[in-house]
């Protein structure tokens, strides 16, 4: 996807990126690959792939929800910033918390954040299970992008979104994943959700939207059934 090709499709969802965040987008992207030259953050280091499959992919999700609604955002799992980074810088007046248990990426994303002078970005290095202990019904929104199987990732979001919040969790190809969300559906207290198909750019890399309510009469639950099956959760 070239530059060109990246704001004629963002255009087209409704968004008009100002040079001011263009510009800051080209930082973002030469910071990445620079860092990704001796610290792991992404396999993805051209720029026509990182525009698609990180800034696009990032974008794309507004599609699907609108976020001028939301003052809360937490990204659960974020890596290198996505798609936390990338709709803080579109949305200044949400507070995006981006949350890693990998140490090495969340001190790549205090450089960039002081990089890029973002002020509405607060960055946690924890475990999500440990950061929900102080941290329940705190946020409108909780995203993830590509972290764990959708069971174990619901389980883990549930316990941080308010009584009316919204989990968002991004996915590629679901697979049988969606049979082990529909076999938790009541015990993980999910009120009702969306799926949304669709492709990332010229018919090429499927991609799912999971958008999930809350079932507020159920309290929130710690899991240990599902927390238990997979050891490593966040990516």
């Amino acid at each position: 996807m070239t530059i060109n090709d990246f704001i004629q499709e963002t255009k087209k969802l409704g968004i008009e990126l100002d040079n001011n965040i263009l510009e800051k987008l080209n930082e973002y992207y030469i910071f990445l690959t620079e860092y990704n030259m001796h610290t792991n953050l992404t396999r993805i280091i051209e720029k026509e792939d990182v525009y698609l499959k990180h800034f696009y992919d990032s974008i794309l999700v507004t599609k699907y929800f609108d976020f001028n609604n939301c003052s809360s955002l937490l990204d659960i799992g974020t890596g290198a910033g996505f798609p936390g980074v990338v709709l803080a810088l579109l949305f200044p007046n949400i507070k995006v918390t981006l949350l890693d248990s990998n140490s090495k990426k969340t001190t790549f994303l205090e450089l960039l954040k002081e990089k890029l002078n973002i002020n509405n970005i607060e960055i946690v290095h924890a475990r999500a299970e440990d950061y929900a202990k102080l941290n329940q019904e705190k946020y409108d929104v909780c995203i993830s992008r590509s972290v764990a199987f959708l069971d174990i990732i619901v389980g883990l979001s549930m316990p941080f979104i308010k009584k009316d919040g919204i989990i968002i969790l991004m996915k590629g190809i679901l697979n049988d994943e969606l049979k082990l969300l529909n076999n938790n559906f009541k015990q993980i207290g999910i009120k009702e959700y969306k799926i949304n198909n669709y492709y990332l750019y010229n018919n090429e890399d499927e991609r799912n939207i999971i958008i999930l309510s809350k079932e507020n009469n159920i309290p929130i639950l710690s899991y240990p059934q599902l927390l238990k099956r997979h050891s490593k959760l966040i990516k």
